[in-house]
């Protein structure tokens, strides 16, 4: 499993070829849901994704502590993206707002971003580094 230095050195090297990207997220009241946007190229969303898996599982085993939403996430890449959410800000604030279906309340439902998520990826990652070193 790679460390705190050499995730943080991947996402650094991935962020040239994602600095146009976002991680969007949309939450419902019963579900969740996480996607690259903006300019991304399928290779560099792949290793995205692979590289927020190794750190989500990190998260896990580290001694580093995380609010319970980032917790209690079982998938490591949501939890990865969980922090980078709840840890890695400030991000722009999340719209929400009210699903109706035929004039009937539907429920709520927030989208928000995390802006260059390669490089807020890298720099939680140096973070992370530091507060397992303490």
């Amino acid at each position: 499993m790679s460390s705190w230095r050499d995730l943080e050195a991947q996402f650094q090297q991935l962020e040239p070829s994602m600095e146009k990207a976002r991680l969007e997220h949309q939450k419902e009241e019963a579900s969740e849901r996480w996607q690259l946007g903006g300019t991304v190229d399928l290779d560099a969303a792949k290793r995205f994704r692979v590289l927020a898996a190794e750190a989500g599982a990190l998260l896990e085993s580290s001694a580093v502590v995380v609010p319970a939403e980032v917790a209690s996430e079982t998938d490591p890449a949501k939890r990865w993206f969980r922090a980078l959410w709840h840890m890695a800000g400030p991000h722009d604030a999340p719209i929400a707002g009210l699903m109706s279906q035929h004039g009937r309340s539907a429920g709520r439902v927030s989208t928000g971003q995390v802006r260059r998520p390669a490089h807020t990826s890298a720099a939680l990652a140096l973070r992370f580094q530091a507060a397992d070193h303490r």
